[in-house]
């Protein structure tokens, strides 16, 4: 591919992400397209939104977007496949007809009540503590590694992604804006696609979201599904050789 042909793709990471959760998805991506990996505000340096909302995201999104010269391929990974898609469905002429979805969050009814369960327990357990100790627990090794050890299915990989979440997953730059990530999450969920040609790549694993849920929601709604067997919700970091492959048939 011509340098001039190459087309622009932006890498948009989940909670308690950052832009090193597709560090090797770039490397792997970066000889065929110009890619943009994000941080997201609140993260990596990123001074966080007044308002660290759902909506918050995808206008930030699209001020960035605005920036580039041409419509690019959105990439989303959990969180940032909700954002990708409410962008998507509210700006769909700034962007490419071509959109990937990793690990999308699609729930059922008992998923959404265990979820907004959790971030009210997760809420209540913080309360008590001030601000200024909110991040340290949260940033802290038995979290990270609670949390990495729970979306990790490929245990052989595990030590490495427990070590690289604790490392970069502290990035974030207050507990209120992590908490207010974890709402987005919790309260939202990936859209439906529509008028986009869409990829979705998924982990037979994930406990985020049901394979078979996810599955079913992909053929109901006519988008490329493929599954990673073994693979949980960080496919990003299990299976990123694949991931890219699959991201660089899609768009070939």
């Amino acid at each position: 591919m011509e340098k001039n042909k190459k087309r622009t793709v932006i890498l948009v990471h989940g909670m308690r992400g950052s832009s090193y959760g597709f560090i090797e998805i770039e490397r792997l991506l970066q000889k065929d397209f110009r890619v943009h990996n994000l941080d997201l505000p609140g993260t990596g340096g990123n001074p966080e939104l007044e308002k660290q909302d759902l909506n918050g995201h995808v206008e930030w999104l699209r001020s960035y977007v605005d920036g580039l010269k041409e419509k690019p391929v959105v990439v989303g990974h959990s969180m940032g496949s909700i954002i990708v898609s409410h962008y998507v469905a509210k700006y769909p002429e700034s962007v490419a007809d071509d959109v990937v979805l990793l690990s999308p969050i699609v729930r059922q009814t008992t998923n959404k009540i265990l979820s907004t369960a959790s971030y009210g327990a997760a809420n209540g357990i913080l309360a008590p503590f001030p601000l200024k100790y909110r991040k340290k627990i949260l940033a802290s090794k038995p979290v990270s590694w609670m949390i990495s050890h729970y979306l990790t299915a490929d245990r052989s990989k595990q030590r490495e992604i427990d070590e690289m979440h604790y490392v970069n997953g502290r990035q974030f730059v207050s507990a209120r804006s992590l908490q207010g990530d974890l709402r987005v999450s919790v309260v939202n969920q990936t859209r439906e696609p529509s008028g986009k040609r869409t990829l979705v790549l998924f982990g037979q694993k994930d406990r985020l979201s049901s394979h078979k849920v996810v599955r079913e929601w992909a053929k109901r709604v006519s988008v490329e599904y493929h599954e990673f067997e073994g693979a949980g919700h960080l496919i990003n970091h299990e299976r990123p050789t694949e991931v890219a492959k699959r991201i660089k048939r899609f768009l070939g």
